[in-house]
């Protein structure tokens, strides 16, 4: 008898207000961590765009070899304060006509 009353206990429908209080919470943890996500990609996008390898002399963009001089770090967050960053429009002496006329002699 006591064994058919514990399953009947169990077997028994959840209540509508309580089943309601779980479903709403649910959905609202659930989209609250989809805003969380959606902010944090966010920052982490923003970040990314100051990586300044695509405007570098150096960056080759091949895929192979993104950098002649860091290739590690080339594309990644540790490139944000490259040290040997030179802007395309700038060339260095290495990747200057004149160094290259030197090398050929």
């Amino acid at each position: 008898m006591l064994s058919y009353l514990v399953v009947n206990q169990v077997s028994q429908p959840i209540p509508a207000p309580i089943l309601g209080i779980c479903v709403w919470s649910s959905l609202t943890v659930f989209l609250w961590s989809i805003g969380l996500a959606v902010r944090d990609g966010v920052v982490r996008l923003k970040r990314l765009h100051q990586v300044p390898c695509s405007r570098c002399c150096y960056f080759t963009g091949d895929y192979r070899l993104k950098c002649a001089v860091n290739p590690c770090t080339a594309l990644t967050e540790a490139a944000i304060d490259c040290r040997d960053f030179v802007p395309s429009s700038m060339s260095p002496l290495p990747c200057s006509k004149t160094y290259s006329q030197t090398c050929k002699r």
